[in-house]
């Protein structure tokens, strides 16, 4: 048998590193396997050898970086970045919104809606004016009808005086119960509604109302409580400095404030929703 047939009989068919196969030529130089010789060993260390270069070759190529590279993994780290940082931006946003929504009073107060609803058709208005549709729509007209002939005179007297107004609707709203209207005057007489008329049904509705302090003051704390939340149009501030001018009771019978009087030259009689309703149902729909 030749040196070669003893090689290929005795050497491992899974060397794969220059290690494994010098520790085959070694063990197969100690043990003497068949009485190899040292050709045989040397042999397998040439073989060794090369299954070193061979393995150095095709696993550790000597490469180049190309300069682009290093600019590719800079933009891809700045990439990363950002989009973690719009994550949490768009994450911040819709806390926001979701608190604000949770806040917003248009949604689940009907007081609250019935402010805001009233300062968008009355930018102008203040917290005078808010008590005092609040007030009217507890009250009703009776502070002005000390007697039929007086609240005639009244009537008829503001009709002659009142100028012409813009874009009024019929009528609006005195709170959020909508139990009681302010019945404009200029488009109630331009609709055909005589003074005589809107007074029967100033009478009418007095005869049915019943009036109920307690709830009104009910309703008038609450309207600062949602001022002090920072929930209605009006702060905490401005309802303080219109109580101050207020008797101890809570209670009074005023004038709008002088910038609503300015700006919308208010000419109205409040009536009872249901009498009006009853006489004039196909405009029970016009109010804003």
């Amino acid at each position: 048998m030749t040196h070669t047939d003893i090689f290929e009989k005795h050497r491992p068919h899974n060397v794969n590193t220059f290690e494994s196969a010098l520790v085959d030529a070694a063990t197969f130089s100690r043990t003497g396997t068949h009485g190899a010789s040292d050709v045989i060993v040397a042999d397998m260390r040439k073989h060794a050898e090369q299954i070193s270069k061979h393995h150095v070759c095709r696993t550790r190529p000597v490469l180049k970086p190309h300069p682009l590279h290093a600019i590719r993994h800079m933009l891809l780290n700045c990439c990363t970045i950002m989009k973690h940082r719009l994550t949490m931006i768009l994450f911040a946003s819709t806390l926001a919104l979701l608190s604000c929504g949770q806040r917003s009073p248009s949604h689940d107060d009907p007081l609250a809606r019935f402010a805001h609803d009233y300062k968008l058709h009355y930018p102008h208005a203040e917290v005078q004016d808010l008590y005092k549709t609040l007030y009217q729509e507890h009250f009703g007209p009776g502070h002005i009808i000390p007697s039929r002939v007086r609240a005639q005179e009244r009537l008829e007297a503001e009709i002659q005086r009142m100028s012409s107004g813009g874009d009024e609707a019929l009528f609006s709203y005195c709170g959020p119960s909508r139990s009681m209207i302010q019945l404009n005057l200029r488009p109630a007489l331009a609709a055909g509604i005589s003074a005589d008329t809107i007074l029967m049904l100033m009478f009418e509705s007095m005869e049915r109302l019943h009036t109920d302090t307690v709830a009104f003051l009910q309703v008038w704390d609450h309207a600062r409580s949602l001022a002090r939340d920072g929930i209605l149009p009006w702060g905490e501030q401005e309802f303080e400095e219109f109580e101050s001018q207020l008797p101890p009771s809570g209670l009074a019978v005023i004038h709008h404030s002088v910038r609503y009087m300015e700006n919308y030259a208010p000419a109205y009689r409040v009536v009872l929703t249901e009498v009006f309703n009853e006489r004039y149902t196909s405009d029970a729909n016009r109010s804003p």
